[in-house]
């Protein structure tokens, strides 16, 4: 944190935003701390632990998905119903514990039958290849336009109004909890609490649900409720329709993340 106090934006969440968001064309003094598969949880802890120390930030930026909560788990916990210890993980929640101090987030682990749902309802498919960030912490994807020749179902997730209704209240509620306190925190240092769900490709967009769909809204007028929050629903807009701006279907690549960021700045007022 020796770049504390000149940070102005800061960005958080799982990879739509680490992928669709460039801090050096969002504005001036702007950092992505986004991670692949961060759990809410990480993202209201580092809060809590760094915008008190930062004396000029104006505003945060936090990605939902349109699989919140539960996709988020799928990505940062292994499909395994027999956890015996942290090691079963990966490297990221011991990064958070040895760097920055947050204790491990046990409540996942308390709940991995979950994980079963998921596995019939994400189309996962390993995507291999170097991932590199720049020093504003976005992460570069080289010259690649797309993940593979199936990019386009690669990162599908299949929530059908059946199978939500399904869904335990213990992870919306856990999720929710921690989005309040993130905008509780925000609210109490005079930092704009943005929410987004960024653009993806029509073949992800053809598998949400209308249910899903009202969570998000649900989640957002809860918050509201008690704390400012500003939110921005990209997830189908027309702007972002084209091939070329996808890395897989749910995720832009550097083409679409240059095209978002620009339209975010000027939606902003950045």
């Amino acid at each position: 944190m020796s770049h504390k106090d000149s940070i102005e934006g800061l960005v958080l969440g799982h990879s739509h935003a680490l992928r669709g968001i460039d801090p050096a064309l969002l504005g001036k003094n702007v950092f992505n701390n986004a991670e692949s598969g961060k759990w809410i949880y990480y993202d209201a802890k580092e809060l809590s632990k760094y915008v008190p120390l930062m004396s000029n930030l104006q505003y945060v930026i936090y990605p939902i998905g349109y699989d919140m909560p539960q996709g988020y788990l799928s990505c940062h916990y292994e499909y395994d119903h027999h956890f015996k210890k942290e090691e079963s993980h990966d490297y990221n929640i011991h990064m958070y514990a040895k760097y920055e101090h947050i204790p491990y987030d046990r409540f996942p682990l308390k709940l991995t039958a979950f994980s079963s749902f998921l596995t019939d309802n994400l189309a996962y498919e390993e995507i291999t290849g170097h991932r590199d960030c720049d020093s504003l912490g976005f992460e570069i994807l080289d010259s690649t336009i797309h993940c593979s020749i199936n990019w386009d179902t690669i990162n599908l997730v299949h929530l059908p109004d059946s199978e939500i209704t399904k869904l335990p209240s213990i992870y919306y509620n856990e999720y929710k909890r921690y989005l309040m306190n993130m905008a509780s925190i925000c609210s109490q240092h005079n930092v704009r609490f943005i929410c987004i769900t960024a653009p993806c490709y029509k073949t992800y967009i053809n598998k949400t649900s209308t249910r899903g769909i009202e969570m998000l809204y649900e989640l957002i007028d809860s918050v509201a409720t008690k704390y400012p929050i500003e939110y921005y629903n990209y997830l189908s807009d027309e702007e972002f329709r084209a091939d070329s701006f996808y890395y897989d279907c749910s995720h832009l690549n550097y083409i679409g993340a240059k095209h978002f960021t620009k339209r975010l700045k000027k939606d902003l007022g950045l």
